[in-house]
């Protein structure tokens, strides 16, 4: 091979090099970003689920310690506790 060619080799294999490192780190931001979305949707979810549920079993807690329940009041008593109470104006922060 000639002095030319052997150059020529060389600056391309560095350009090749280089716009794969480009285009790699390119991919892995796009990736990291879609991982991290996906992570907050789902933390969010999960923090939304545990307040309804926290909500829920605050409600049924008021409702069985202020009634000495029968099978009638409970009925009725489940019926409205929902819609009386306040529903909470919180949600979990991380």
């Amino acid at each position: 091979m000639s002095r030319i060619n052997k150059f020529v080799l060389t600056v391309s294999l560095l350009i090749f090099i280089m716009i794969s490192a480009v285009a790699c780190g390119i991919y892995t931001q796009m990736v990291k970003e879609r991982v991290y979305s996906l992570k907050q949707s789902v933390i969010d979810t999960a923090f939304a689920v545990a307040n309804i549920a926290e909500y829920r079993r605050s409600v049924a807690i008021d409702l069985i310690n202020t009634l000495n329940p029968t099978e009638e009041q409970l009925l009725v008593g489940l019926r409205t506790a929902y819609a009386d109470s306040v529903s909470p104006s919180y949600l979990y922060d991380v």
